[in-house]
């Protein structure tokens, strides 16, 4: 969890106007990194990729049903993040004078390694923006229907 990196690596994508996204591996949002996210970087970040694997790199490896907890975390900390800003702008507007509308930091959740027909319905409805699916595809007999199955379920 050696942040200081990731910083540098921050700092750098920004000076060439890069989106930037952090990949997470599946399970509890360890505080350290709930900080550096959504305290330090949030403004930084476009997007969070959950691994819905455990060891990354590796193919044809079993789903990690954690990454449901990332994600509810991810989702908590935002909606945190959110009603912060909103109490923090009424604030500064006064109790006199209720503010309209505070714009919301959204961040694209995604999900890579072991998405199938079996989980991806549930991890859309939990809140997952983008499901990357390498095996699903094409160790099918229909990479065609594969990608449509996927698509659909995105809507």
């Amino acid at each position: 969890e050696n942040t200081n990196d990731i910083t540098v690596a921050i700092e750098v994508a920004k000076e060439y106007s890069l989106e930037i996204s952090v990949a997470l591996l599946p399970g509890e949002i360890s505080p350290k990194l709930k900080e550096f996210i959504f305290e330090k970087h949030i403004n930084d970040i476009s997007g969070i990729q959950c691994m819905g694997i455990e060891r990354v790199g590796y193919q044809n490896q079993e789903f990690a049903p954690k990454v449901f907890e990332t994600i509810r975390e991810i989702l908590a900390e935002l909606h945190k993040y959110n009603e912060k800003n909103r109490a923090s702008a009424q604030a500064q507007a006064g109790s006199d004078n209720p503010i309209a509308d505070v714009a919301e930091k959204n961040l694209e959740i995604s999900v890579d390694g072991g998405v199938d027909h079996e989980n991806a319905r549930p991890l859309y409805d939990a809140g997952v923006d983008k499901l990357i699916s390498g095996h699903a595809i094409f160790e099918s007999h229909s990479p065609a229907q594969e990608i449509e199955f996927f698509e659909d379920v995105l809507g």
